[in-house]
């Protein structure tokens, strides 16, 4: 199964008024585990576990072909060049098949077999400064709105940010926080030694809560109400504040890239 909508929100149980846990991207392959009238349960590709509605997948047989991520937070795709009527908008980090291309306009693969056109953009591969890259695509998301369980450019929250942003970056990160943090390729870095583009995990009482990317030494970039940029003694502070704790927090850099399990960019 693969996710036919522009992106699809996964259940904790099988009905809309469950809690939502995550949410898929168009494309992004399911593995089905069980069924319940219109309901799927399903595995995705971090190994999260829910349940989605019929009404956001179909059946496919996907095959490997030249794809292209979205860089930005939405792109609008047409039914023709002419740019005559919409038909859907990819959000950042979606991975699309590339039918063929022109000077203007790739022609995209849509899940019902059909093509969508989209005006030409350029994927840059150079990670030379894959640092600044990370924090540039960041703050394109600022303002953007906190959602518990989202992942998308629709709504993040706090680990479900994180992991859309180094996932566009190759980097395959979990999608909760206590998951994350036991990643065999993130290491414990020092607070000296914290550079931009590393991992801040926040801990109340010792029990993982939080986390967010570094923007500078003193500054990091996070979804908390919204996608914003704070001071991390702001941070510590609100939820001292509100949790009325212990506040604690830890440093943590990607050893190496990781190949995504969807490699299929250009």
């Amino acid at each position: 199964m693969i996710v036919k909508t522009s992106y699809a929100n996964i259940y904790m149980k099988p009905t809309f008024k469950s809690e939502l846990v995550t949410q898929a991207l168009i494309w992004d392959d399911l593995n089905v585990i069980d069924s319940l009238d219109n309901w799927y349960r399903i595995e995705h590709w971090d190994g999260y576990i829910g349940w989605i509605n019929k009404f956001y997948i179909t059946k496919i047989n996907k095959k490997k072909i030249d794809c292209y991520r979205i860089p930005f937070n939405s792109l609008k795709v047409y039914n023709s060049k002419k740019k005559r009527k919409i038909i859907t908008h990819l959000l950042f980090g979606s991975y699309i098949p590339l039918k063929s291309h022109s000077k203007n306009f790739y022609e995209l693969l849509m899940p019902d077999g059909k093509s969508g056109f989209a005006t030409k953009f350029i994927n840059s591969n150079d990670e030379k400064n894959i640092r600044e890259k990370i924090i540039e695509k960041s703050i394109l998301f600022l303002g953007v709105p906190y959602l518990w369980g989202g992942s998308s450019a629709y709504g993040f929250d706090c680990s479900g940010f994180v992991q859309s942003i180094f996932k566009y970056f190759g980097f395959e990160l979990e999608r909760d926080t206590s998951l994350q943090i036991k990643n065999n390729y993130l290491k414990v870095i020092e607070p000296p030694n914290a550079k931009k583009g590393d991992l801040i995990y926040f801990f109340i009482n010792n029990v993982i809560n939080h986390v967010g990317i570094l923007i500078d030494s003193n500054r990091l970039i996070h979804a908390s109400g919204n996608v914003l940029i704070e001071n991390i003694e702001d941070v510590v502070d609100r939820l001292k504040l509100n949790k009325n704790c212990k506040i604690d927090f830890e440093f943590r850099s990607v050893k190496k890239l990781i190949k995504s399990r969807v490699n299929y960019e250009r």
